[in-house]
């Protein structure tokens, strides 16, 4: 699998390939253009050049010299020219040449462009491209001059502008591809160095590059956040399972004796119920810190079930009358009937905590729940006569916090609010305890009729 440096380098040279090969495409195009242009206009100088060479050697007053034929074959070059008289009367021109650069007897090199101006009056000039030849001919009163380049002075001139664009082509690709390598390895370094210190999870790494104000700089700042994030929950996490399985331990244990005793010894039938009566009281326990376990650590639902949270209630306040009545303390429930969609068994578990809590901390008088909806909302208040909240109440809502004095009035687990704070925060609402003037606590919990994002 390619890293983000080999994908990054590949793209870079990738890009400059491209341009490069469309660059040369077109440069080359335009190059050729510029070849077949400059060898247009050489040979139209050479024709020229012929023509009034021409004139003088045949129509002036000097007749040449001995050794100019030479130097003009010189100043042709690697062109070769032919010289015909054109008849001004008939429009004929010579079958045989009144000069030639080669020595050889060659016919025309552009019978059809020689014809043409022959013919033609209005033509003087024509240019073509004949077999491996360019050829200009030119008429000039009663000569005609053809001068024919090699084409393969231009395949030359092409072969050598490949050549060069070669060369620096691929100079241009080593060094872009150098450039590309560094600016590649400059850019993956910090992320290599991040994956490496996050392989250190176990030790809460310190994330570099958390200065930079760049994308690097916001991931490693988003990476040192998680791995705080993940300790602290681990932390909690084995806290949690510390306290949970000193909780748990206990009950078991006072099970596991009192059953052990009985089994020991022969005992009358009052000793048999008074142990099994504590063996209840244990399996009670036992029960309601699972339920508020199972509640506290399970995925909550997608919260779509319609409730009626009067029926709810009133239901938890029958089954806790007998621990009220046995403290002889008056449990009263009043409200109107209010309907919401949530989870029944969690919200079931909240109202039960918060009942069962009043009744804990309460020793004397009353405990009153109300029910009523306000807008989109549903309000549920439990107000008693007991001890009241410490001073810092807040931390009551942790997992396993209990209250300065609270072991002192009544066993339990330290489960009831931490439950209660994640029902109502899964339900999108809020609870709020605070002491009473006279005396005792109130809770008031408010709860979205529909959850959020419903119509």
């Amino acid at each position: 699998m390619w890293s983000i440096q080999n994908k990054l380098l590949l793209l870079c040279l990738g890009v400059v390939l491209s341009g490069f090969a469309v660059a040369s495409v077109l440069t080359g195009v335009f190059y050729q253009r510029m070849v077949q242009q400059y060898s247009q206009e050489r040979a139209t100088r050479l024709v020229t050049f012929m023509s009034g060479v021409m004139q003088w050697w045949f129509d002036g007053d000097e007749a040449p010299e001995p050794g100019d034929e030479d130097w003009l074959r010189q100043e042709l070059g690697p062109a070769q020219a032919m010289v015909y008289r054109l008849n001004l009367t008939t429009r004929k021109y010579s079958e045989i040449p009144v000069w030639k650069s080669m020595q050889a007897r060659l016919p025309p090199m552009d019978p059809q462009g020689l014809r043409k101006v022959a013919l033609d009056p209005s033509v003087s000039d024509v240019m073509c491209t004949c077999g491996e030849y360019r050829v200009a001919t030119r008429r000039e009163w009663k000569y005609i001059v053809q001068v024919a380049l090699p084409l393969r002075l231009d395949r030359e001139n092409m072969a050598g502008f490949r050549q060069t664009t070669l060369l620096v082509g691929g100079g241009i690709f080593l060094l872009v591809g150098l450039l590309a390598s560094l600016v590649a390895r400059s850019i993956t370094r910090p992320l290599v160095e991040l994956a490496a210190q996050a392989r250190l999870l176990q030790q809460a790494p310190n994330f570099s590059h958390r200065d930079r104000q760049d994308e690097v700089g916001v991931l490693s700042r988003a990476l040192q956040e998680g791995v705080q994030e993940v300790q602290q929950a681990r932390a909690r996490e084995q806290q949690f399972l510390a306290a949970a399985s000193h909780e748990l331990r206990t009950p078991i244990t006072a099970l596991l004796l009192s059953i052990e005793q009985d089994s020991r010894r022969a005992r009358n039938l009052e000793d048999h119920q008074s142990i099994l009566q504590r063996v209840h009281a244990t399996a009670l326990r036992l029960r309601a810190l699972s339920s508020n376990l199972l509640t506290l650590v399970k995925p909550q639902t997608d919260l779509k079930v319609k409730v009626d949270l009067t029926e709810l209630t009133a239901s938890v306040v029958d089954e806790l009358m007998p621990l009220a009545a046995e403290k002889s303390l008056w449990l009263e429930f009043t409200g109107e009937h209010v309907q919401m969609t949530g989870d029944p068994h969690a919200l079931r578990q909240m109202v039960t905590n918060l009942v069962s809590n009043s009744i804990k901390f309460t020793s004397e008088g009353q405990i009153t729940i109300h029910l009523h909806a306000e807008g989109q909302q549903a309000h549920l208040t439990i107000e008693d006569t007991g001890i009241g909240l410490p001073e810092h109440h807040q931390d009551l809502f942790q997992p396993f916090k209990r209250g300065r004095g609270a072991a002192q009035h009544t066993p339990g687990s330290g489960l009831g609010l931490a439950v209660v704070q994640e029902v109502v925060r899964s339900h999108h609402g809020k609870v709020v305890l605070q002491n009473r003037p006279q005396g005792g606590t109130r809770a008031v919990v408010s709860l979205p009729l529909t959850p959020q994002g419903a119509p």
